[in-house]
């Protein structure tokens, strides 16, 4: 599977978010290695530090990675940050107003189907399950905005604080579901998704999210 992806989105993926180029941090500390740096971020997050250095080196690390990415092609996602909202796409770092209006419009649609909030976006689009990704907000939220990401993608982590805002602001009718999809111009962009996985596994994923992005022009 991972080299029919390979092949799918070695064209595709040739640059992450919108137009722009975003603002270049500090970099890496001097002398420090990419594993230290995601190591001391895992130790931030309260992470058992040994299950997740062994969740790293199971069998088939990046099985659930590789199975997001399946998900985000067959969906026709060709780039990061690309945002399904109640299966609606919306791509790259954009404003908060360009969310608050596709949240808007899929609350109207969901509403007009009659269909339970709770059944809803599983019953209407299939092809892209909510599964065991990680999810933040009510499990019968009327929408669904599944980000698919990349935690080097410097875009990625510009639209953070914009969606915190959108999703303060929604009323609680919105839940967010991650799904990675690490591009392949980015070199740890694979192991950071590994890692955030292993996170997950302990039910801390979004402290690790939180802190990768917020430290992220140190990280990468």
């Amino acid at each position: 599977m991972r080299s029919i992806l390979a092949a799918t989105l070695g064209f595709a993926l040739a640059a992450c978010g919108s137009a722009g180029t975003p603002t270049e941090g500090a970099g890496p500390a001097p002398g420090t290695t990419f594993e230290s740096r995601i190591t001391a971020i895992a130790t931030q997050a309260g992470l058992d530090m040994a299950a997740w250095q062994a969740c790293r080196t199971r069998a088939n690390p990046d099985a659930r990675i590789i199975e997001d990415m399946t998900v985000g092609v067959a969906s026709g996602v060709g780039g990061t940050p690309t945002f399904l909202v109640n299966g609606a796409m919306v791509v790259g770092a954009q404003a908060a107003g360009v969310f608050q209006d596709a949240i808007q419009a899929a609350r109207t649609r969901a509403q007009a189907s009659g269909l339970p909030a709770a059944t809803y976006y599983a019953t209407t689009f299939p092809g892209v399950p909510v599964g065991t990704s990680p999810v933040a907000g009510p499990a019968d939220a009327l929408v669904t905005i599944v980000e698919f990401s990349d935690f080097e993608c410097p875009y990625c982590g510009r639209v953070q604080p914009t969606l915190r805002t959108v999703l303060a602001g929604a009323g609680g009718y919105v839940r967010v579901v991650f799904k990675h999809f690490p591009l392949s111009m980015h070199a740890h962009a694979r192991p950071a998704a590994i890692a955030a996985d292993c996170a997950h596994a302990q039910g801390r994923f979004w402290e690790f999210h939180d802190l990768v992005f917020s430290g992220q022009a140190t990280l990468f």
